[in-house]
């Protein structure tokens, strides 16, 4: 557990980094602050899990409600919880003045939760293409030339002769009638 905690924080101090946020004392702060989030996360799921159990289980309406006002609470302690570590956050980073680290910390999803968690700039762009039938790089294209002359190269039809894979699949007209 360790080890995975040890290198996604090395992943995220690499994404930083690159994003032109090297300073350790910004990525300090942000690691702490998405392992108070993470915490938090925890205690809602155990919330959460427990009134699913309970649900489940068919457990008496009296337990029911004890666990819904659990999960509740939770909810609420975890909403102010959140915005205070937020403006704690902020307090030290002030992210809220540079728009640059705010835009990398949202599509990193480590701000607001809801992430698109793409890692544009960890080296790998996962983002969406603009037209997918266009190819991205040279090696693409290259690939597609490649499957196109294959696709058209002739080809053996059932009767052993050559030719286009697409012409021997091709029927003969009917005779024309007189």
């Amino acid at each position: 557990m360790a080890a995975r905690r040890a290198a996604f924080e090395k992943r995220v101090r690499e994404m930083l980094a690159k994003a032109g946020f090297p300073e350790a004392a910004t990525q300090d702060a942000i690691i702490a602050y998405m392992a108070g989030e993470e915490q938090a996360k925890n205690s809602m799921r155990n919330a959460a899990r427990r009134l699913v159990f309970a649900v489940h289980w068919d457990v008496p309406p009296e337990r029911l409600v004890e666990l819904i006002g659990a999960f509740k609470k939770a909810r609420e302690d975890n909403e102010l919880r959140a915005k205070t570590a937020l403006a704690e956050l902020d307090e030290k980073i002030r992210f809220s003045t540079n728009p640059r680290l705010e835009a990398v910390l949202l599509i990193s999803g480590i701000l607001g939760g809801e992430g698109l968690r793409l890692e544009i700039i960890g080296g790998r762009n996962t983002a969406p293409r603009e037209n997918p039938q266009r190819p991205r790089n040279d090696r693409e294209r290259e690939r597609d030339r490649e499957q196109r002359a294959n696709d058209e190269a002739p080809r053996e039809n059932a009767d052993g002769e050559a030719g286009n894979l697409k012409d021997s699949q091709k029927k003969e007209a009917p005779p024309a009638q007189p």
